[in-house]
């Protein structure tokens, strides 16, 4: 798993709020403390839940949420500003350039997607596509390049749990054909 940094925690809480349509203050902290965890290969230096508690005011300060009392308690909204940053942290992930050496190890995604939910698989494979992943089998794409966060969030949007798997593996049985795909040598 990849280390994450404090700047992607402001998307995480962004994605958090978009794929939750509001979010209940109480709600908050415990749940994004958990996904957080599952980016960090060992403790953190800074303590997580201080820091996303202390995140949400400055997101309401830059605009890209908003913070109302409701019956349950405290709900957060995501402005339209935020939609667009949200937006613009996506488009930058999408089109990130690739590194300048391959670490010899492969990205690959997996998934079981019923026929009764074409609509969803086809989006799922035009992501995976913009991701820069390479079709391999119909339901198997590869990736040389690092692209977990883009997927994690994938799979936390549809709820795809279960159904679609991400794999780094060193080396697998045909790999000299993905190697022409993404030119390696």
């Amino acid at each position: 798993m990849k280390k994450i940094d404090r700047a992607d925690i402001t998307r995480i809480i962004l994605e958090t709020i978009k794929v939750a349509g509001v979010l209940s203050v109480a709600l908050l902290a415990p749940n994004v403390v958990q996904c957080l965890a599952m980016f960090h290969k060992k403790k953190p230096r800074y303590n997580t839940g201080y820091y996303v508690k202390n995140k949400i005011p400055r997101l309401v300060r830059k605009g890209l949420v908003t913070v109302a009392k409701g019956q349950d308690g405290w709900m957060i909204f995501l402005t339209s500003k935020g939609e667009y940053t949200l937006n613009q942290y996506r488009i930058s992930e999408k089109y990130q350039s690739r590194p300048v050496r391959w670490d010899r190890k492969w990205r690959m995604v997996i998934f079981d997607i019923p026929e009764k939910d074409r609509a969803l698989r086809n989006y799922i494979r035009a992501e995976l596509r913009s991701f820069g992943f390479e079709k391999w089998q119909d339901s198997v794409w590869v990736s040389a390049y690092d692209r977990q966060l883009s997927v994690d969030l994938m799979i936390a949007e549809f709820g795809l749990e279960r159904r679609l798997r991400y794999f780094i593996v060193p080396s697998f049985d045909g790999d000299e054909d993905i190697q022409k795909m993404f030119q390696f040598d």
